[in-house]
Formats: C-alpha cells, sequence, structure tokens
C-alpha cells in the first residue's frame, strides 16, 4: 500500500490523498484469503554427525552442499531451520532452511 500511495495511485486532481479510496482499497486487501507459503532455500546436513550439536566448542552446526538454484530472500520475511521428522536414509538431509510468505488465494 505504501508502494500504491507513493506512485499517487489516491491522489485526487489537487493533489491531496483520497483517504476514503485508500482505506477502501486496504479493506479489500485485508479480506482476502491466503496461505502460508514455505519456500526452500537448501537442505541441511549436521556438521560432523548429530552428535555435534551439543558441543558448546564447535561453531558450525549444519552445512548445504549445494545451493540448486539462486535465491532470494525478501526483506522483512520470516525465515526458518525446520528440522527433518524421522531420517531413515543415512544421505538424507537433517534439516532445510525455508522462507515464509502469504500467497492471496
Amino acid at each position: 500500500m505504501q508502494h500504491r500511495l507513493a506512485n499517487g495511485e489516491f491522489n485526487l486532481a489537487n493533489g491531496e490523498v483520497n483517504w476514503s479510496a485508500y482505506n477502501e482499497a486496504m479493506k479489500q486487501l485485508i479480506d482476502k484469503p491466503s496461505k502460508t507459503k514455505f519456500n526452500t532455500v537448501c537442505s541441511l546436513w549436521a556438521k560432523e554427525g548429530i552428535f555435534h550439536l551439543n558441543n558448546p566448542t564447535k561453531k558450525v552446526l549444519f552445512e548445504c552442499n549445494a545451493v540448486q538454484k539462486e535465491v532470494v530472500i525478501p526483506a522483512g520475511v520470516k525465515v526458518l531451520v525446520l528440522k527433518a521428522t524421522e531420517k531413515t536414509n543415512p544421505k538424507s538431509p537433517d534439516a532445510s532452511v525455508v522462507y515464509l510468505t502469504e500467497e492471496i488465494l
């Protein structure tokens, strides 16, 4: 909304802001249903095994072997490290990094 306001979308002919139109547009955005989307950044493996996590002298807990594609994380989003639920394959990752966005349905 700040971008739309800065671009003059709600300006009247005399240059003043039409706050009624602005508030109506804001209400329409708020009323739209949205869904949280988990956007993958990379998979993580525990550095030197899982017992490394409790060792306070070690500085690196996880490492990402290779990022599959270029990722741009938008400013202001929440970033999470999700642990693997059940590790049945020793080559599968221990965790993953994701960021959350809201998609309007």
